[in-house]
């Protein structure tokens, strides 16, 4: 026992350094101020990026719409019809009221007839021609009938054309079809790579007119409104003005609400 006791009387706590104990108090203060303003940051700026999920956590914990930044397809289509001097309420009028679904419809049946299966797809005096080809090919077909050096084994296949639109002299002597889709990604490389080409050293020297009709497929979400659009562009006479706009801004409405 009194060994025990002389243990106890003669221990002693390590002396108290009041600067050090300040410090670590501080520390603590602004760790714990540093995280509440990240964890308050953190949760006003989450979205959920689940597939399919729409809501946002806001700052006071509820469930908020985010903002919608794009616009819709439509109106991307009348700002065109703007920048192009249309009557913009003739082309909403004409594009709410349908009035070409059949047209578009009649074109797509017809190219099917015909041998399309995709886009784009050509009928060239009649010889069907597949995809987005090299201008060179074009060229070799092109050459062949001017020259009638054609063979006679070659099969050509007879379509209807009615009120389609036409670029080129109606009475050059080759006739080119093209069934295309505003949204193809294919049809946008022939209209930016291929078309300029075509368009310089063919229809506008007088050898070869193009008749557009369209081929809108299921799996692109805006191509039959925009075929609807160049048609209600038409109706003012500017079709291939506003067709050349659909492929040129393209990045712009297929990524729209």
């Amino acid at each position: 026992m009194d060994s025990q006791k002389s243990r106890q009387n003669t221990y002693s706590s390590p002396p108290t350094n009041p600067w050090m104990v300040s410090t670590l108090v501080l520390f603590g203060i602004m760790v714990g101020i540093a995280g509440t303003t990240a964890w308050s940051s953190y949760k006003g700026n989450f979205v959920d990026k689940t597939p399919g999920a729409q809501k946002s956590v806001s700052n006071n914990g509820q469930n908020t719409q985010p903002p919608v930044n794009q616009k819709l397809a439509t109106e991307f289509f009348q700002d065109y019809a703007g920048t192009l001097n249309l009557d913009v309420a003739a082309f909403a009028s004409c594009l709410n009221s349908g009035k070409y679904l059949d047209e578009i419809q009649k074109d797509t049946q017809e190219g099917g007839e015909a041998g399309v299966t995709g886009t784009p797809g050509f009928l060239i005096n009649g010889r069907y021609v597949k995809g987005a080809q090299a201008y060179e090919k074009f060229v070799s077909i092109f050459d062949e009938e001017l020259n009638g050096t054609a063979s006679k084994d070659v099969i050509r296949v007879t379509a209807k054309v009615d009120d389609d639109a036409v670029l080129g002299d109606i009475n050059a002597p080759i006739t080119m079809i093209e069934w295309s889709d505003y949204q193809c990604p294919y049809c946008a490389r022939f209209f930016n790579q291929t078309l300029p080409k075509i368009e310089e050293n063919y229809i506008k020297t007088g050898k070869v007119k193009l008749i557009y009709r369209d081929f809108p497929l299921d799996i692109h979400k805006f191509a039959e409104k925009a075929a609807e659009a160049a048609e209600c562009a038409g109706d003012q006479g500017k079709y291939f003005e506003y067709h050349n706009a659909l492929f040129e801004r393209m990045s712009e409405w297929t990524n729209a609400s």
